[in-house]
């Protein structure tokens, strides 16, 4: 799933507790995090990043596995560009 974080909260009033971020994680979903529209939210990926470590208190490993879930899951065809599957 694409989460971004700052549109989340500066749009939807989601955010903290009440966005499902760690819900996604607990259940494995794979997460990417994401930067909206310029024109809507003017919001860069650092800014994305930055939030999931304060605000959500994501580890170092955890916005690792973001960054390697954009490669992972881009719409790219052929086999996984990564020789280790394990993500730590």
């Amino acid at each position: 799933d694409e989460v971004c974080l700052s549109s989340n909260e500066k749009i939807l009033n989601v955010k903290g507790k009440e966005h499902p971020l760690h819900t996604y994680l607990k259940y494995k979903v794979p997460v990417v995090l994401g930067s909206d529209d310029c024109g809507v939210n003017r919001a860069d990926l650092c800014e994305e990043f930055f939030l999931a470590m304060y605000r959500h208190g994501c580890s170092y490993s955890t916005l690792k596995m973001f960054a390697r879930n954009s490669l992972e899951f881009a719409f790219l065809s052929g086999e996984s560009i990564f020789l280790n599957q394990d993500t730590k």
